[in-house]
C-alpha cells in the first residue's frame, strides 16, 4: 500500500514539473510533451555527432562519452516516465 501511495505521489510531483516547464516555455502540455520526447530521441546522436567531429583529446572523449552516457540514460529515464 505504502509503495502505491508513495510512487502516485511521485507521479504527480513529476507531472506538475512537467506542467511547469510546459507553461514556462509558453506551451500547453501536449505540445510540451512532443517537443520534449523529440529532443530527448534526437539528443544521443546529436552529442555522437558533436563528439566525434571535434579535436578532443582521447582522455577528453573518453570524459565526453561519459557524460553523453549520463545524458542518454537521463533522456531514456525521462522518456518513459511522460509515456
Amino acid at each position: 500500500m505504502f509503495a502505491h501511495n508513495h510512487r502516485a505521489l511521485v507521479h504527480q510531483a513529476a507531472n506538475r514539473h512537467w506542467e511547469r516547464l510546459a507553461r514556462s516555455l509558453g506551451l500547453g502540455s501536449d505540445e510540451a510533451h512532443a517537443r520534449i520526447m523529440a529532443v530527448a530521441e534526437r539528443l544521443p546522436d546529436a552529442l555522437a555527432d558533436a563528439a566525434s567531429e571535434s579535436s578532443l583529446t582521447v582522455d577528453e572523449r573518453r570524459v565526453g562519452d561519459t557524460i553523453r552516457d549520463q545524458i542518454t540514460k537521463w533522456s531514456a529515464a525521462r522518456s518513459a516516465a511522460m509515456e
